[in-house]
């Protein structure tokens, strides 16, 4: 959890382009305002699926849709303004390709709601389905299938081993640090380390681990990865979540994902970033030079 007063860390952005276009000047992200203004009212869940792949700097076909640059490996919206009243939550539906969320802004982002890219909670165990789903620009966690099939490791770069022969306990994913080790039984390993202090790739959480024939269930998937770039004042008075997902049973959980928040200007009270097992969020102010 990130109040007020903590630190933030300045960051380079490479990523669309984004750039200040004088010494401590306006930044200019690049948004056309082709989406239209982003108001949500209701609880809402955006449809990724729906972007027609294109540049990302192409104007959006269909306003609200944005638009999906597979070079990019992101969804890309450009707003006009984006908010998120109190007492609403936006969620995301998956891009087939699981690619990450962007948010071009040409004026004012305020979040008084919630915006969550968590990982999905690993299924039962013995229950033979599809490995727990990501958020946007995240990984999913292992499927945990019972009887005398063994369950599998986490899906994405930080995924989480499977156990070895005999073992129980499948272990969480990892990110920017190590996953938790399983907790007891000749258990699973996390996976590596990966990502960098700038969030350059944008990229999300890995899932965790299930455990050996009989024993597992499915693992957590990681959280997603957004960044939101904003000409104007980025206002936090909800919460961002990008959690990793939690495991039911003798399975791994999910490794968090990245925010990456990029204005002017920062108004926050409070916002909540991804918890299990690792995250980042960064802020980046006006900068002298491109990159930062």
């Amino acid at each position: 959890m990130i109040r007020n007063n903590t630190p933030f860390r300045l960051l380079g952005i490479s990523f669309l382009g984004i750039v200040a276009t004088a010494a401590y000047g306006q930044l200019d992200v690049g948004s056309d305002g082709s989406d239209g203004a982003l108001v949500v009212s209701a609880n809402t869940e955006i449809d990724l699926s729906q972007a027609v792949t294109a540049s990302w700097d192409t104007p959006s076909p269909t306003p609200g849709k944005g638009v999906y640059d597979p070079d990019k490996w992101a969804v890309v919206f450009k707003y006009a303004s984006v908010t998120v009243n109190a007492n609403t939550t936006v969620t995301f539906k998956n891009h087939p390709s699981r690619a990450p969320v962007v948010w071009l802004v040409a004026g004012d982002v305020t979040i008084n709601g919630i915006v969550g890219l968590s990982g999905r909670q690993g299924h039962a165990s013995g229950l033979s389905i599809a490995p727990a789903d990501p958020g946007p620009g995240g990984f999913r966690g292992a499927r945990g299938i019972g009887g005398s099939s063994d369950g599998s490791g986490g899906y994405g770069p930080g995924g989480a081993i499977l156990p070895i022969s005999g073992g129980t306990a499948g272990a969480g994913g990892s990110y920017g640090t190590s996953g938790v080790p399983a907790s007891w039984g000749d258990g699973g390993t996390p996976g590596p380390t990966y990502g960098s202090e700038r969030s350059i790739p944008l990229i999300g959480g890995s899932g965790g681990a299930a455990g050996r024939a009989g024993d597992g269930s499915g693992a957590g998937a990681g959280g997603g990865a957004i960044l939101i770039a904003a000409n104007g004042t980025i206002t936090i008075n909800g919460q961002l979540l990008a959690d990793g997902g939690m495991s039911p049973w003798r399975s791994g959980g999910g490794s968090g994902g990245t925010i990456r928040l990029v204005g002017n200007r920062r108004r926050q009270r409070l916002v909540e970033s991804p918890w299990r097992h690792s995250q980042r969020l960064w802020w980046q102010r006006r900068c002298r030079t491109y990159p930062c």
